[in-house]
């Protein structure tokens, strides 16, 4: 328990701030999150980026293509020439392709980054400890200091057995 900030016969208000939990591996993970969403977004703009030029690559090859299939037809240049044209504007094609797909699999990625985020941002919510209701506090079986489990239990020198998460009592 970080910080507590009522006691026993104090009159609270509903959702007032009771107590603080300090946990500090959940906010490192919080901070680690939030670098990895913006490394993802990071990431989706240089895909994104990448796409453009491939698009731009194939824009050209298709216009280089279309007017060697006019030379190859009219003999002016040989016909490997045209068939090196051909399959550079089918490359440019298939790597648009190749990069519309990387671009959607780094928005899925930021997706996902982001729900991390917001579940551990929604873990982060649970160290702050409000009143339910309005009220008298009438106990309360935690001190600052004890450490507070995940399954409500706390440790520590004045009461190393009492609850945690339960730990104010209302009427």
């Amino acid at each position: 328990l970080k910080r507590r900030y009522v006691d026993i016969g104090d009159r609270v208000k509903p959702d007032q701030l009771l107590a603080e939990i300090d946990a500090p591996d959940l906010d490192q993970q919080v901070s680690q999150a939030k670098a990895a969403v913006a490394q993802a977004e990071s990431q989706l703009g240089q895909a994104q980026a990448t796409l453009q030029q491939l698009i731009a690559t194939r824009d050209l090859a298709a216009i280089t293509w279309e007017r060697y299939k006019v030379l190859t037809a009219s003999g002016a240049v040989s016909r490997q020439d045209g068939d090196m044209q051909s399959t550079a504007a089918k490359t440019a094609e298939a790597n648009v392709a190749a990069g519309e797909k990387s671009v959607h699999a780094a928005e899925e990625f930021v997706r996902a980054s982001k729900a991390e985020l917001q579940r551990l941002v929604t873990l982060q919510g649970y160290e702050k400890i409000t009143a339910p209701f309005a009220g008298i506090v009438t106990a309360r079986n935690v001190d600052v200091g004890a450490l507070i489990s995940a399954t409500g239990s706390s440790q520590g020198p004045a009461r190393p057995c009492a609850q945690g998460w339960d730990s104010f009592v209302f009427y």
